[in-house]
């Protein structure tokens, strides 16, 4: 049973004296229970997910699940051999911390891709219990494609390229998210709501000034370095409503353009072969409509 209640069909790895470790051979996923570490530590990933006594830990089985979902979405759908296309191990770690930002030593209210792996904060909720950054498979996803951009167009992470790599992690966080769901008019546009058990989602690609992004080009906001970096956590709300603009766009029968395999090969090609480390959100619309040129050719 995963963080929501959901029953998971997870792979482990036996070892010799019959524990269990999760360990999904197939798909080179590992997850790790950091027992509150700090990252910085140096001490990453921390002890193997093991056997347990009598259930798995639900924020680990959430990571080792929703990490294999997006790799099974990387080979299957975008034809890409993990993070680095070459095979690279995807590693998990549960129970995280970033001291600078943990009030109590235990909470700490993120997750990211640090350049080698996936790691996981949590949030203190009622009854005392910590609820994990791994729930949502839209985090996950988002935070596992910061990866793949690091590994292809290296988007650099500030001000208009910063909302960029947001952006596109946030609309493979919507694409792997509703990867089961072959209706568009049942999608859902919201993105980490299931994070902290509030309901409430961070950012919404219907209606970005919902929470609190701008739509358009006319509302970007020029903050500086120091403001997320330039705001790419604010910023990103012009693309990803471009984005779904574009997902939704329909024909004169009213029939949607796209399927979820186009629109995940129209902004993979677009990310991986069209994007620089200092392209704007310019670049990218010049992008897409190279690359739906390119694949829409007859």
């Amino acid at each position: 049973i995963d963080g929501l209640g959901m029953p998971r069909k997870i792979w482990c790895m036996e070892q010799v004296y019959g524990d269990k470790i999760l360990h999904d051979n197939a798909k080179d996923v590992h997850t790790y229970d950091f027992n509150f570490g700090d990252i910085e530590s140096g001490s990453l990933p921390g002890k193997y997910v093991g056997t347990p006594p009598p259930l798995w830990d639900p924020a680990a089985v959430s990571a080792h699940h929703n990490a294999a979902v997006v790799v099974h979405f990387l080979r299957e759908v975008l034809v890409r051999n993990s993070i680095d296309n070459r095979g690279e191990a995807l590693i998990s770690s549960v129970n995280c911390v970033d001291p600078d930002q943990s009030p109590d030593g235990k909470q700490w209210l993120n997750a990211g891709w640090n350049g080698i792996q996936m790691v996981y904060g949590q949030k203190l909720v009622e009854g005392g219990k910590y609820r994990s950054y791994a729930l949502g498979l839209d985090i996950v996803a988002h935070e596992i494609f910061h990866g793949v951009t690091a590994r292809t167009s290296r988007l650099a992470y500030r001000f208009q390229p910063g909302a960029l790599n947001e952006s596109y992690s946030d609309i493979f966080g919507i694409l792997v998210s509703n990867f089961e769901e072959p209706s568009l008019s049942k999608w859902n546009w919201q993105m980490g709501e299931d994070a902290e058990g509030t309901g409430i989602p961070h950012r919404d690609f219907q209606t970005p000034q919902k929470y609190k992004q701008p739509e358009h080009m006319r509302d970007f906001q020029d903050l500086p370095f120091d403001k997320d970096f330039g705001g790419v956590h604010t910023n990103s709300g012009i693309h990803n409503f471009a984005a779904y603009k574009i997902m939704t766009a329909k024909d004169g029968q009213g029939q949607y353009l796209f399927n979820l395999r186009s629109l995940a090969a129209l902004f993979y090609v677009a990310l991986t072969q069209h994007l620089t480390p200092t392209s704007q959100f310019s670049n990218s619309r010049k992008a897409i409509e190279l690359v739906v040129k390119t694949l829409s050719r007859k």
